[in-house]
């Protein structure tokens, strides 16, 4: 896609109010990805002109007048991600690209790169403090940053190999993987289907010590399903997916989703293991949104936290908490909390991080023109889960194009896909022990410090 427009990062510096002062730092062209470290602005850059892609990876200071520096050639596919070291020193920025995975300290130093690592994926997720992964063609490959920035190797494992066809013929790639949650070094392949009712996942466990291994675990639906959307979580230092998914033997377009939680164990007789929960949700087809395993309510229980966009016309913020109970086990009525807006963007939404510093992740949404944060928290009469006045408000912002939702009918079901080019990430820029936003539009980003208890720096 080719974006045209100038782009800016504009640094919200002070923290009480929404008027607050502005330094605006303009990039060379559109953005395609940025994340922030050590007081620096990494930013993908495409400089594309005619029919070539070509893409930039650049860094700024922020400060007032500050310019952009020119790093290196990379690709318009490039991602960026933070990695903040096991010793919560200096953190670097990791780039990953069709020429290789690069770890990039703060100052532009390149740390690695090796040819071996082309076509390699970092996604966001992947990055933990002190360690990143690479996904080549058949292999993760795990590495931790000392002190020192040296790069150190922890492990490699083998990745299941997918085959897929195409225009162009028949094309071999890595199966897609995703982090365990709560756990360090284990993650696991998208769910494959084998048959109506059964899918295949493969839990890879990366080991310091050499053992690794990958572990085939096979998972019984309860009848002709097709899956949606996948988290990998540990509970009580047990691997577990949770699914969402929905008939695939009916045409329901507007029914609701299943949600189906697994453990990932070893099965030889591939039977699969049934579920240990599993019930039928209030979301619909099209209506998908991040989902947290915490406690909410306060108890010592972690509960199962969704949130999602309602209505067609109005939008309407639900969240959906299902109490634990003890036992992995659930309230099967969900704690239902809804906000009212006017405009959303809905293809955002985030509950990880804390803002008020109760604890328990906020949740962070793009409403009526406006970054706002709201509390999540259990009422005196338990009915209630987000608290209703938001805890910040950031000062009006351009509006970026909604992303569209394609639904598509055919013999495996009813399937829905978000589509856009949009990307917020959290990071502490300025290494100060807070959290800032960075929100990437087509043609602009922006830097949101969050509210002080004093005056900024």
């Amino acid at each position: 896609m080719k974006f045209s427009g100038a782009v800016y990062f504009v640094i919200l510096v002070s923290a009480l109010s929404a008027s607050a002062e502005v330094v605006e730092v303009k990039a060379p062209g559109p953005i395609r990805d940025a994340r922030g470290a050590e007081g620096l602005i990494w930013a993908i850059v495409d400089e594309t002109e005619g029919e070539e892609p070509n893409c930039v990876l650049f860094s700024a200071q922020i400060k007032e007048n500050a310019t952009f520096k020119r790093v290196r050639e990379t690709s318009c596919t490039a991602v960026l991600s933070r990695l903040d070291p096991a010793d919560g020193e200096t953190p670097v920025v990791v780039i990953s690209d069709q020429r290789g995975g690069i770890v990039l300290a703060s100052t532009g130093e390149i740390l690695l790169a090796d040819p071996d690592f082309e076509g390699a994926r970092v996604p966001e997720t992947f990055v933990k403090p002190g360690r990143f992964c690479l996904a080549t063609l058949g292999e993760l490959q795990c590495f931790s940053i000392d002190a020192e920035l040296s790069v150190v190797s922890i492990g490699v494992a083998e990745l299941p190999i997918v085959a897929h066809r195409s225009a162009d013929g028949l094309s071999l790639r890595s199966a897609q993987i995703d982090p365990v949650r709560g756990v360090d070094n284990e993650f696991a392949t998208w769910p494959e289907a084998r048959g109506p009712s059964r899918q295949v996942v493969h839990h890879i466990i990366i080991d310091p010590k050499g053992n690794h291994r990958v572990v085939e675990c096979w998972l019984r639906l309860p009848g002709p399903e097709m899956v949606h959307d996948v988290w990998y979580v540990s509970i009580e230092g047990e691997a577990y997916a949770i699914l969402t998914t929905t008939p695939s033997d009916k045409l329901e377009v507007f029914g609701e989703k299943l949600l189906r939680i697994f453990p990932l164990r070893s099965d030889r007789t591939r039977w699969g293991v049934d579920p240990i929960f599993a019930i039928k949700t209030e979301m619909n087809l099209w209506q998908s949104g991040p989902f947290e395993l915490v406690d909410v309510s306060g108890d010592g229980l972690e509960d199962l936290v969704f949130a999602y966009w309602k209505g067609l016309r109005k939008a309407r913020l639900a969240l959906d908490v299902y109490l634990g109970i003890g036992g992995r086990r659930w309230q099967d009525k969900a704690r239902s909390s809804g906000l009212a807006f006017d405009e959303a963007e809905r293809w955002f939404l985030n509950l990880k991080h804390d803002i008020d510093g109760d604890g328990t992740g906020d949740l962070v949404v793009l409403a009526d023109d406006r970054l706002q944060v709201f509390s999540r928290k259990i009422s005196a009469s338990g009915k209630n889960t987000l608290v209703k006045d938001p805890l910040w408000t950031s000062a009006p912002l351009p509006k970026g194009d909604q992303p569209s939702m394609e639904i598509s009918v055919g013999n495996s079901g009813v399937a829905a896909e978000q589509l856009g080019n949009h990307m917020i990430a959290f990071d502490d820029v300025i290494n100060d022990g807070r959290v800032e936003i960075l929100l990437v539009f087509e043609n602009s980003v922006f830097l949101h410090w969050w509210p002080r208890t004093e005056p900024a720096s």
